[in-house]
């Protein structure tokens, strides 16, 4: 099948679900605004109420973020402290060998030299 072809397909169909998606919440909103009408609630007093609800649980999800954050900060802070005593444990264990002096160096045979013959040149094993 063509992509655009599938575009074509795909788009309207898209379009379709949302315009019949507001329909059906205007509909219901359309229901509720009765209801509440013949129950002699106003719709300004259900508005109130759902903004305090909504206030509450906004309020309510704040304090959740913020233990989830500090909870989050420790685990971090501990983690990094039982790191850095697990390192400093392991560095006690296994010191790092102290740093090679150039003089503690093997001499490198110059150039003029000739090879160790116990190493085979490169151009022998061809032959």
């Amino acid at each position: 099948m063509h992509n655009g072809l599938l575009l074509l397909v795909v788009i309207p169909r898209a379009t379709r679900n949302k315009a019949e998606l507001q329909r059906k919440a205007r509909e219901r909103m359309a229901k509720r605004r009765a209801r509440l009408k013949d129950s002699g609630e106003g719709w300004a007093a259900y508005t109130e109420k759902a903004r305090q609800e909504g206030a509450r649980y906004r309020q309510k999800n704040a304090e959740d973020l913020a233990l989830n954050q500090s909870a989050r900060r420790a685990e971090v802070a501990i983690a990094k402290r039982g790191f850095a005593a697990w390192h400093n444990g392991y560095l006690k264990r296994h010191p790092r060998p102290p740093p090679v002096q150039e003089e503690d160096l093997p001499e490198w045979p110059s150039d003029s030299e000739p090879n160790d013959p116990t190493i085979p040149d490169s151009a022998s094993d061809e032959e």
